[in-house]
């Protein structure tokens, strides 16, 4: 299982933008679509806390721009080497070769650690959510660090809404200290 798993990620290329994108438009104003919008929307912790005077959060629109943000202007460039960048991106594919997940990694040390990974984006496909994807993709991930980062990280951070019930489950299944900061929104 631990093979096919791996066989099933690979780095994101410009060619799946278009059909994660297309998740947007198939399920905008969805139930499913829901945890997704709220991280479009920055409802999450990472806008709060990395926005700065000189440079205030963005607002991210659409899942294109949110990968736009980390991701597409690099991997289009002749010279992009995704092993030497501050951000990584993922797929999972499917067996019939459908992305189900994408994730991207934030390596910048914003927490002031020697070598932190920041879980930016966790996105399961709306259809394909409640099916083990992403404890799927962490246990890979988690299992094989050398091969997706090129070295061993010292610590991970993630965040979410505070009512993302199945991402507090999962990202605690995996050992992370859940907690709510000042930072994040109560309604």
């Amino acid at each position: 299982m631990k093979n096919k798993t791996l066989s099933q990620i690979s780095h994101m290329q410009v060619e799946d933008i278009a059909e994660i994108d297309s998740w947007q438009a198939e399920f905008a104003g969805s139930k499913k679509f829901e945890s997704i919008q709220k991280h479009l929307n920055h409802e999450t912790l990472e806008f709060a806390e990395c926005a700065t005077e000189s440079e205030p959060a963005r607002k991210i629109n659409s899942i294109t721009d949110l990968i736009d943000e980390y991701f597409f202007t690099k991997v289009s460039s002749p010279d992009y080497d995704p092993m030497e960048e501050d951000f990584l991106a993922y797929v999972m594919r499917n067996d019939k070769g459908k992305i189900v997940l994408f994730s991207i990694f934030n390596f910048r040390d914003l927490i002031s650690h020697h070598n932190p990974v920041f879980i930016d984006a966790l996105v399961v496909h709306p259809d394909e959510q409640n099916k083990g994807y992403a404890k799927k993709f962490l246990t890979a991930v988690f299992e094989n660090q050398e091969k997706f980062f090129g070295w061993k990280p010292d610590e991970f951070f993630t965040s979410f809404a505070p009512d993302n019930e199945p991402a507090k489950k999962l990202f605690s299944r995996f050992g992370f200290n859940i907690k709510q900061t000042e930072n994040q929104r109560e309604d």
